[in-house]
Parts: structure tokens; sequence; C-alpha cells
């Protein structure tokens, strides 16, 4: 069954990157589940989740099995990978994130101009003041400075929406959004304030950016 995968290289990789980015989120979404587990415990986990994400894909590419679509090799590397990403998530500063109180997956939609540009923020965290931070994790590979020019635009626009949500408290006079980059093992904070976000929203509404061109919210 293995042969699929290696008629369909393209497919296969996309599929590898997109079944890693998935789990990935779904694993840190259910933190609790895991982290104070033995390590050979904790990898037991992550491989029972990567297989049900192969499955859930398999069954919506209507296929018989997760086999049809990555070979035996790919599916142990996928494991091996997410397993690695994973153990930044048990570093003191990203637990912190983690055990925060917020709300995680949270779906908008932005309006821009006569646009609406879906997204997905992965967590908003409340603090102790009150105000929010929005938090994205990213399994970016290549070099870090890349990824975080690649994503501020995108960043920008979670703050946007998370302002136009109505949930900032008045006082609140910026968004700070944290980008952790779990293959570099970093964290970079972006901070917007309101009369940025305001400028950017108007000069989004005079440019009329279609939605095919805004950045994934993956």
């Amino acid at each position: 069954m293995g042969n699929g995968s290696r008629g369909r290289p393209r497919e296969s990789s996309r599929q590898i990157g997109a079944t890693i980015g998935t789990a990935v989120h779904r694993a840190l979404e259910r933190y609790a589940e895991w982290i104070d587990l033995a390590e050979n415990d904790q990898r037991k986990w992550i491989d029972c989740l990567v297989d049900a994400e192969l499955a859930l894909a398999a069954r919506e590419m209507d296929l018989e099995d997760e086999a049809l679509i990555l070979d035996a090799g790919q599916i142990k590397s996928i494991k091996a990978k997410v397993s690695n990403l994973l153990k930044y998530a048990q570093s003191e500063e990203v637990q912190q994130i983690l055990r925060s109180p917020g709300m995680v997956e949270q779906d908008f939609l932005l309006p821009l101009e006569g646009w609406l540009v879906q997204g997905r923020i992965d967590k908003w965290v409340m603090q102790e003041d009150g105000t929010i931070e929005i938090v994205d994790w990213k399994t970016d590979a290549g070099p870090a400075d890349q990824s975080i020019s690649k994503h501020q635009f995108q960043m920008q626009l979670y703050a946007l929406a998370m302002e136009n949500c109505g949930k900032l408290p008045k006082k609140q006079a910026l968004i700070k959004v944290r980008l952790v980059l779990l293959d570099h093992e970093k964290i970079h904070d972006y901070e917007f304030s309101m009369d940025t976000l305001d400028r950017k929203s108007t000069r989004l509404n005079s440019s009329h950016i279609p939605l095919s061109r805004m950045p994934s919210s993956a």
C-alpha cells in the first residue's frame, strides 16, 4: 500500500506538513492530557494522536486507510517530528502560556471594506490586569528571522480581529501577539498599538486586498 504515496510525492509532502501542523496544534490544545506524563507515555499519546489525525484525513479523502496517503516510514517520521516539536512545549516559558487562562482555537470573521477575512486564533490569554494577549503556534523550519518577518502581517490581522470583536478592555492601549516558534525554541513578541491597528485597517480598506491573498491562519 506504500506504493501510492511514492507515486504522489507532492501529495504526500503536503500531507506530511499538514499532519505535523494539525497534530501539534491538537496536542497543545489538549496539553493537560499528556504534558505531565512520563516520557514513554507522552510518546504513546502523541503517536495515538498522529494516528487519529491520519485516519481522519483518510476519511476526508475517501480513502480506506492512511497508508494509502503515506508509507510506514513517513508516518514514523511524522511522529518523531511532532514529538520533537512538543519538547519545547514542556519548557517553563511555554508551559506558563499553556496553563494561563484564556480561550483556544477561536474562529473569527474580520470585515474589511466589503470583504470578510476568516481565520482562527490559536489562543488568547487573559492577563491578571484584564488585558488580552494573542498566542500563535508555528512549526516553521528555516531561519527564525524569516519566519518572524513572514508572519507579521498575519499577526496584525489577528490583532485587528481581536480589537474588532469587542473583548478588549478600554484601558488596553496595545495588543501583544506571542509567536511561538516551536522548531526554533523561541518566542517572538509583536506589539501593535491601537493607533497602528487603526492605520493598518484604513490602508487595508483602501487597497481592496482579495481574500485569496490573505495569509493562511494555519
